[in-house]
C-alpha cells in the first residue's frame, strides 16, 4: 500500500500515534501531487487538499509505504468524515530533478465540499510544526 501524506501525518509522532507504527519503519520518499491545492480547513489547524483547476499547482508531501492494512484502517478512522480516500497519481521527486509517477492513496476534500470546508489560507507544514503542532498533538492525542 502507498499513501501520499501532505499534512499532519508528515509529523513522526502524529503518524505513530495514529497508525501504531514507527515512522522509521515506513519507506518514505518526497512526492508532489499536481493539479491540487492545499489550504487550512476552516476552523482547524490542519489542511485539506482539493482539485485546483490549475495543472501547474502542486502539493508537496511524502509517499509512505510499508504499512499494514490495519494501519490504513486506523488512518481512515483518524481522518475527518469530509475526506475521501482516493487513488491518485503522484510524482516522486528525486535530487536530480527526475520524476517518476506512481499510484497512491490520498485523503482529498471532494470538489462539492471544498468551498465550504477549505479556507482561502494556504497551509504550510513548517509553520504548523513551529506554531501549532504542540497544541494539535495535545488536543488529539493527550
Amino acid at each position: 500500500m502507498k499513501l501520499f501524506v501532505y499534512g499532519t501525518l508528515r509529523a513522526p509522532r502524529i503518524w505513530e500515534a495514529v497508525t501504531g507504527l514507527s515512522f522509521d519503519q515506513c519507506v518514505r520518499a518526497p512526492a508532489q501531487l499536481r493539479g491540487y491545492r492545499i489550504a487550512k480547513v476552516t476552523g482547524g489547524q490542519f489542511p485539506g487538499i482539493a482539485k485546483s483547476g490549475n495543472p501547474s499547482e502542486t502539493v508537496g508531501g511524502q509517499l509512505m509505504e510499508g504499512f499494514t492494512k490495519a494501519a490504513m484502517e486506523r488512518l481512515d478512522s483518524y481522518e475527518d468524515a469530509f475526506y475521501d480516500r482516493v487513488e491518485l497519481e503522484v510524482a516522486l521527486v528525486s535530487d536530480d530533478s527526475d520524476e517518476r509517477a506512481v499510484s497512491a492513496w490520498a485523503y482529498v476534500i471532494p470538489e462539492s465540499l471544498a468551498s465550504a470546508v477549505l479556507s482561502p489560507d494556504r497551509w504550510d507544514f513548517e509553520e504548523f510544526m513551529a506554531s501549532d503542532y504542540d497544541a494539535y498533538f495535545r488536543a488529539h492525542f493527550g
